[in-house]
């Protein structure tokens, strides 16, 4: 008699930092939010995660207040939590020694979800103890080819298998205003390696030139470099009400912003893994400027106009053609969110990762 198939449990474990809400959701809460929605799991899955205000609501959580002891006893609580919910399959997001610890505790596979690059180490002790961590993972998921590349090229030695699972999107949720704003949106953290006050500087040169056109900077973190955001609010202040700051807005805040805009700019000077903004403004219809850098020119491929982020003047011209172009500006709006469809739907993604999955959990009750 052919058994029945077996409802395998996967447990999710959120790292510190990260709020899975709809208030303060890091890019990471929102990519866990929409692989458990739309997975064929998403069913027999628990999230561990802290405790917060107003958390997402129709998943199945698992709070840690955090308590006495460190990054161990914090492993050991949250392992016997999995082993009570006798999950098949625990996958850590982005933090090695959560999942390291946890590979140890559990006697089901460990796999580490990463939503960023990886140092290389020189050879030393150091370098042997993290290849260790590595080596006792079940598996490594990168969020792209730029990812994973980079990491095979800095631990040769480590030979556990890997894969590449980008960010998705549920476009039917995404609608473009079918009359856009003449306005110029960035969303970023404000950090000097997101470019904000080279993009404030070239807005506050070319807006005087494009009659009519505003800009809205959507900035979060705003405390952690209080000099740099110094800067950037005195630029927007010089700018006489064309540039607009809001600050720590709730996604839906900015996911209307990106359907209402016409141009996004994503200037980031550092390499980005991945760049969930860049698909944001693909998805809500905004012709797209990029810094191309790590992972935003495997994101954007053809579809957006590439520029130099360390220049404002470069920046400030790439804005100008966009807003003095219709044809062009919103020919390749439509190419961003044909490409949005084609490869970063969250249909085609989970289908992707839950494929990884079904490589490390039973298929059959025993």
């Amino acid at each position: 008699m052919e058994l029945p198939l077996k409802k395998s449990k996967i447990a999710i474990v959120l790292p510190r930092g990260t709020s899975f809400g709809p208030k303060r959701a890091t890019s990471i809460d929102l990519c866990v939010h929409d692989f458990v929605m739309h997975s064929r799991y998403g069913g027999s899955t628990k999230i561990h995660t802290t405790t917060v205000d107003s958390p997402f609501t129709g998943f199945d959580l698992r709070f840690d207040s955090g308590g006495r002891g460190g990054q161990m006893t914090k492993a050991f609580r949250i392992a016997k939590r999995i082993r009570n919910d006798c999950a098949d399959l625990t996958v850590v997001h982005q933090h090695l020694p959560s999942a390291f610890l946890l590979s140890k505790t559990l006697n089901h596979p460990v796999l580490l979800h990463s939503h960023n690059f990886h140092k290389g180490m020189s050879p030393s002790i150091q370098r042997f103890l993290k290849k260790w961590r590595y080596s006792s993972l079940a598996g490594l998921i990168f969020v792209s080819e730029e990812c994973r590349n980079d990491f095979q090229n800095k631990w040769q030695d480590i030979k556990i298998p890997t894969f590449v699972v980008h960010n998705g999107l549920d476009l039917s949720i995404w609608r473009p205003a079918q009359e856009k704003c003449k306005r110029i949106l960035m969303v970023a953290r404000a950090a000097p390696d997101k470019g904000v006050l080279e993009a404030a500087q070239a807005l506050h040169r070319a807006l005087p030139q494009m009659p009519g056109w505003t800009a809205l900077l959507i900035l979060s973190e705003i405390d952690r470099y209080p000099d740099y955001y110094t800067q950037v609010r005195q630029m927007v202040e010089a700018s006489n009400g064309a540039i607009e700051i809001a600050t720590n807005q709730p996604h839906q805040f900015v996911r209307s912003e990106m359907e209402k805009c016409e141009i996004s700019i994503v200037p980031s000077k550092w390499n980005e893994p991945f760049g969930r903004t860049a698909i944001e403004a693909h998805a809500g219809g905004a012709a797209l400027i990029s810094s191309g850098r790590g992972g935003l020119r495997e994101v954007s491929g053809d579809a957006c106009v590439y520029i130099n982020p360390d220049d404002a003047e470069d920046i400030a011209a790439a804005v100008m053609k966009l807003a003095n172009d219709d044809a062009f500006r919103r020919a390749l709006a439509d190419r961003g969110r044909e490409r949005v469809s084609t490869h970063y739907t969250i249909g085609k993604v989970c289908g992707a990762l839950d494929d990884v999955y079904d490589r490390y959990l039973p298929s059959r009750s025993s």
